[in-house]
């Protein structure tokens, strides 16, 4: 990378790496190392979601005797 560094401002960067065989990302990489990813955001709630005592309502309807054979999407056709 250092003979990249050295030739590009005589050349440019473009005819430096192409001399030197190395890809002009990889340059740009060993010149701005990478950031600490940042963490995911949580997720939104929808706000058409169903509240906490709905959702336990349809999911122990959903774990009954009645539907212990059955997939969801034969219970809701």
């Amino acid at each position: 990378m250092e003979s990249v560094q050295e030739l590009a401002p005589v050349t440019g960067v473009s005819r430096a790496c192409e001399a030197l065989g190395v890809a002009r990302s990889t340059l740009y990489r060993s010149i701005r190392p990478a950031s600490e990813p940042e963490p995911p955001r949580p997720r939104p709630k929808p706000d058409r979601a169903l509240s906490e005592p709905e959702r336990q309502e349809v999911l122990s309807e959903l774990h009954s005797e009645r539907f212990v054979d059955r997939g969801c999407a034969i219970v809701l056709s």
